[in-house]
């Protein structure tokens, strides 16, 4: 892995970093245990360098070229970390969403949730870090725990999405601002049972100014308890995603199956030397390089270096379990090449049928005044922001446009 100098971009069913495709090999990154000092839990925070420049040597050996983030916080600066990555080679996909959010708190009444403050952070988060050149993609959770419909979740989920790619493409008309792709991680589903299907088809189907760049799903299915035979398992998948015309990859894999000391790590050789599976997937996201006390997946542990006043990274059987698993299926191998043929059955998914996952056709109104923001743009002078990282005084001009804006908000 080198310096990057190139972001990713998407074209098709593929990401493609320059005109080579780009397979994801990433790791969720989320700090998990406490360091006393560290007032944020913000990974990409200055608060966090201690812990990232101690995290990248482990993510070096994995051949990890992209981490998931999943929050940022918007009165953190955020250069020193980017810088680092990026100079590691790896990008960053992040979660547009709160600290504090949860699932709950989203699902006991999604109307709510989209509201004026909510969609003000989103809008601001994908503002402040479209400007680094390692950032792949910015992703919507989709969450659902029964507390609410299923319906509800999924419609304004995916008006945020239309929001967030409406921002990202006028921030490109009007300041030549990189165009971010927006996505969806839909978590907690069962191919076994297929439930991402539907949803595939939901996010995927319909008017383009709604519809995602890109489409992700946790797949913690994939154990011999399940999948008595890995061919079982990509059949299924291809079966579901063979016609995608968006990229479309595991947002977390590795399970721990009952009784086992580690992760059973069979998506790596699905995901990365398959033949089928690459020719429809761009690789998986494993989860999660921490490991929390108690937790059951996690890569390394990490503790109090008594003799230094630091802190120490070890590896765990499941890091080692899976850098095993890549070294047969990843590393050194060269890019996946794009066949000849390969990506001629692409064609945007009807939507779901009615019986299987009954959606509203019409999202709620978008609380934005996009005039106001439009007017905004135009008026104000903005700096050259096609360099890797923007100059400081841009943050008075975002702070101006951000004063004005007018965001309507909804009935209780």
């Amino acid at each position: 892995m080198g310096k990057i100098q190139t972001p990713i971009t998407v074209r098709g069913r593929y990401f493609y970093v320059g005109d080579d495709r780009f397979l994801i090999n990433g790791v969720v990154y989320q700090q998990r245990a406490y360091r006393p000092g560290r007032i944020s839990d913000d990974p990409l925070s200055d608060d966090g360098l201690l812990e990232l420049e101690l995290s990248i040597p482990f993510m070096k050996v994995l051949g990890i070229n992209t981490i998931y983030i999943p929050f940022v916080e918007l009165n953190k600066n955020h250069d020193a970390a980017m810088k680092m990555l990026a100079e590691a080679g790896i990008y960053v996909i992040l979660c547009i969403g709160h600290r504090n959010e949860t699932s709950d708190a989203r699902n006991r009444n999604p109307l709510r949730w989209y509201n004026r403050e909510n969609i003000f952070y989103f809008l601001r988060v994908a503002e402040m870090m479209a400007k680094y050149i390692n950032i792949l993609g910015y992703v919507v959770p989709h969450c659902h725990d029964g507390h609410f419909t299923e319906s509800a979740v999924a419609v304004v989920t995916r008006a945020i999405v239309r929001d967030i790619k409406r921002y990202t493409r006028l921030l490109t008309e009007k300041t030549g601002m990189r165009t971010i792709p927006v996505g969806i991680m839909v978590r907690e589903v069962q191919t076994i049972n297929p439930t991402v299907e539907p949803k595939f088809q939901y996010y995927c189907s319909g008017d383009v100014s709604e519809t995602v760049d890109f489409f992700s799903f946790e797949d913690f299915d994939w154990v011999e308890k399940s999948y008595k035979k890995v061919d079982v398992g990509v059949a299924k998948l291809i079966k579901m995603f063979g016609k995608t015309h968006v990229p479309v990859f595991f947002a977390g894999y590795g399970t721990k199956p009952e009784a086992a000391d580690a992760r059973c790590i069979a998506e790596t050789n699905a995901l990365y030397s398959n033949p089928d599976m690459l020719r429809v997937f761009s690789g998986g996201i494993a989860c999660d390089f921490f490991k929390e006390v108690g937790a059951l997946r996690g890569l390394v542990t990490q503790e109090k270096d008594w003799e230094h006043g630091g802190i120490l990274l070890e590896s765990t059987t499941d890091y080692k379990r899976l850098w095993r698993s890549l070294q047969l299926h990843y590393l050194d191998q060269p890019p996946p090449k794009v066949l000849p043929g390969s990506a001629s059955n692409m064609c945007r998914p009807d939507p779901p049928k009615e019986g299987d996952y009954c959606l509203p056709k019409l999202l709620p109104k978008t609380l934005v005044n996009w005039d106001m923001i439009e007017q905004n743009l135009d008026d104000s002078e903005w700096i050259d922001v096609n360099q890797d990282v923007i100059d400081q005084s841009i943050d008075d001009v975002i702070s101006s446009i951000w004063e004005s804006l007018n965001i309507e908000d909804i009935e209780p």
